[in-house]
């Protein structure tokens, strides 16, 4: 049985998960086809947004280069939108069924009071609007150098896009709120085995889901060299740029879940060690007057009590780090090809497809 707080809380953090900025931009420009799933909407609305811009772009009289800008930074929003929402789901679902109703009910009360009161939360869309002009401005002076021409359309893309990317990252972010509830809970887990708890899984499946949609964000990223020849060393910058930022919020989540694991675990071994030690301790002092029973009972919880020592509670490895990160891999590779300039065939169909957008 789900506390009523839990549960208030459960839902108010779905309510706020589909309330973010870019998720009501999607839905509100895409109404009409509110039948269709998500990733369709999500590509009617980055096709559409590029469009646009590509448009208004040929108005202002931007150059070519700024086409392949604006391709790069659709596709870029695209495969957010996409992973950031199939991430969400997974909050929702395991925030609901598996985290939230473990936790301590003053933790529950100081997370529902700080979600309806703090501005990160109550000012998103300023909050995440203000992000999108700061990372807009600096391009201003880099266009101009590096393609002659401030490109009026594509900054004012750049910084929509920029503003969305911002906002969705409150659901990579909602998983750390949550390992950092659960740390500060009392929770009780199974002590021969706390790595086989469903929250102690719960909390490692979603913190490797970010690092997943992180990389898929990140690989695209990294094809800014290939996808924008004409910009040279800023295309690198800009590729170099994405992947950071996705690697330093990976990194910001492994610290915070293996903190948060760490601290349940060691809780669970000292209170389940505090436990036995409180049986242990009548039976031994009296141990050579004991009954044949009582010796039985004291060997048994010598026993469980040496079980419970020799579990692993180390959340810090270099293994697991590397576990953790894995799928990172995948745009570092992406990044050191495209930054190594490997031509693609010309005839392949990847560069077909890529010059039938640039020209479209």
């Amino acid at each position: 049985m789900v506390a009523p707080e839990n549960e208030l809380l459960a839902e108010e953090l779905a309510q706020t998960l589909d309330a973010l900025l870019g998720r009501r931009l999607v839905l509100f420009a895409t109404a009409p086809l509110k039948s269709l799933p998500w990733a369709l909407r999500a590509t009617v609305f980055a096709v559409a947004l590029v469009a646009l811009t590509v448009a208004a772009g040929a108005l202002c009289g931007e150059p070519a280069t700024f086409r392949a800008i604006d391709v790069w930074a659709g596709l870029l929003l695209l495969v957010t939108l996409i992973a950031y929402q199939w991430l969400a789901e997974q909050v929702k679902r395991l925030a609901h069924t598996t985290i939230i109703p473990e936790l301590s009910p003053d933790v529950v009360k100081q997370a529902r009071a700080w979600g309806a009161s703090h501005f990160l939360l109550t000012r998103q869309a300023a909050v995440c609007m203000g992000v999108g002009l700061l990372t807009a401005a600096p391009l201003i002076p880099a266009l101009r150098m590096f393609a002659g021409h401030q490109g009026p359309a594509t900054l004012l893309l750049i910084c929509l896009g920029s503003a969305m990317v911002t906002n969705l990252v409150y659901i990579p972010a909602s998983v750390s709120v949550l390992s950092l509830l659960a740390a500060n809970s009392r929770i009780s887990l199974f002590p021969l085995d706390p790595w086989r708890t469903r929250l102690v899984g719960a909390l490692s499946k979603l913190g490797q889901s970010t690092v997943v949609v992180s990389a898929a964000t990140a690989t695209v990223g990294a094809l800014g060299p290939l996808l924008l020849p004409g910009l040279g060393l800023a295309a690198d910058v800009l590729a170099g740029l994405v992947l950071l930022g996705a690697v330093l919020a990976s990194l910001a989540q492994y610290f915070v879940q293996q903190y948060a694991l760490g601290s349940l675990l060691s809780r669970t071994r000292i209170e389940s060690m505090a436990a036995l030690q409180a049986e242990i301790a009548p039976l031994f002092a009296r141990r050579l007057e004991l009954s044949q029973d009582e010796r039985a009972a004291l060997d048994q919880l010598l026993a469980l009590y040496d079980r419970v020592l020799a579990v692993s509670i180390k959340t810090f490895s270099a293994r697991g780090a590397m576990r953790f990160a894995s799928p990172l891999f995948i745009p570092l590779l992406t990044m050191a090809l495209s930054a190594l300039h490997i031509n693609v065939p010309e005839q392949s169909p990847i560069w077909i497809l890529i010059r039938k957008l640039l020209k479209s």
